[in-house]
């Protein structure tokens, strides 16, 4: 079970980083798409729900590690930086900006989660 949790998170992530991207396109050519918004909501909510599965569902993992939060944290940062990014009353500027901290965030994420940054502490 836990390897199936890890590989939808996987792939989630992977789904999650594209529709980011594909919104960051749409940014740039100044063509909202509602539809897009509401795909990358669901993929994120997703995303973080088999994180905690993941976490929940593993006996080496837990909250008092800080690779866990330091995941947890970037990847809200991501979302995070993701809705501000997208909101429509934002000069172009800013949120082209945000984007790319939003971008920042999911990379440290990814990097963290694959070990090649440790966490921080």
């Amino acid at each position: 079970m836990k390897y199936l949790v890890h590989n939808i998170h996987f792939v989630l992530a992977l789904v999650s980083l594209l529709l980011y991207l594909v919104r960051g396109s749409f940014l740039l050519l100044n063509k909202p798409s509602q539809t897009m918004m509401s795909l990358a909501a669901l993929t994120s909510l997703a995303l973080f729900g088999t994180g905690l599965a993941l976490v929940y569902s593993s006996t080496s993992m837990s909250f008092a590690n800080y690779w866990v939060v330091t995941k947890i944290v970037t990847t809200l940062l991501y979302v995070f930086f993701g809705v501000m990014a997208f909101r429509s009353e934002l000069p172009k500027q800013n949120a082209i900006v945000l984007w790319l901290f939003g971008l920042i965030a999911f990379a440290y994420t990814f990097a963290i989660a694959k070990g090649l940054l440790s966490p921080l502490t």
